[in-house]
């Protein structure tokens, strides 16, 4: 669970304009789940679907900060985890936010983003 906390923290650095990296951009290291194929299951259904988080890429919109040092994670079953995270938007208002993740050919990738 180490591997999708730092996931959703390089997510999250990259959101409020401080990439861990400067060269550390979606478009060259993906961390959002690909909306193809529709493999996206966290329930275990059997009916596959489209990562959220692929078709609403601006789920986290307004964000300014995040508490770095509270990232939690707790495995989910079926290959899946759940990443928490207390973030803060810009009238500074701080919610607990909780990433799915799963690990993929490529590394980890966040589908899932839930109020």
């Amino acid at each position: 669970t180490a591997d999708a906390r730092h996931t959703v923290r390089r997510y999250l650095a990259r959101l409020v304009g401080r990439p861990l990296h400067p060269t550390d951009r979606e478009d060259t290291y993906p961390l959002v789940c690909p909306a193809t194929p529709a493999n996206w299951d966290p329930q275990g259904s059997g009916n596959p679907v489209s990562a959220p988080l692929a078709s609403e890429p601006d789920a986290l919109t307004g964000i300014t900060t995040f508490a770095d040092q509270e990232i939690s994670s707790e495995q989910l079953g079926s290959g899946y985890i759940a990443v928490r995270v207390p973030v803060t938007d810009a009238s500074g208002t701080t919610r607990g936010r909780v990433f799915t993740v799963t690990e993929t050919t490529d590394g980890h990738c966040i589908g899932d983003v839930t109020p």
